[in-house]
């Protein structure tokens, strides 16, 4: 029967590939990607990062004051015109924010209106008594 290798030969041997794997992290730690500096921010990362967003909205939104009449063709001429002018703006803008399922009232949900007036009336009248 064949000796199988022992790898408990000893502890220090078992550390070896630990040391390495150490040493080699430490060494790419301290090294400085060509063309960068380390980052020497004092203040919290979160509030520069919240302040660089604030810039770029501000400066985005002032831009698009310039840019809107380019996108947008809206008719002044009356309400009605000027209604259908921006009605493809606002289906847009309903299908970006997920707004385009149809509303559904009591009635068509299945329950009666009655549950609904109850507990408003409830609420009236505790507001009366604590008011």
């Amino acid at each position: 029967m064949k000796a199988r290798p022992s790898f408990t030969r000893s502890p220090l041997a078992a550390l070896l590939p630990c040391v390495v794997i150490v040493s080699a992290s430490a060494l790419a730690a301290d090294a400085v990607l060509p063309g960068t500096d380390p980052l020497t921010i004092e203040r919290p990362l979160d509030e520069v990062m919240v302040e660089g967003l604030n810039r770029f909205c501000r400066r985005e939104l002032a831009a698009s004051r310039g840019q809107r009449a380019t996108h947008w063709r809206r008719d002044f001429s009356g309400d009605q015109a000027y209604a259908a002018s921006v009605l493809p703006h606002r289906e847009r803008f309903r299908a970006l924010i997920g707004a385009v399922d149809p509303r559904r009232t009591a009635e068509a949900s299945g329950s009666s209106g009655s549950n609904w007036s109850r507990h408003s009336t409830n609420r009236r009248s505790s507001r009366e008594a604590i008011g």
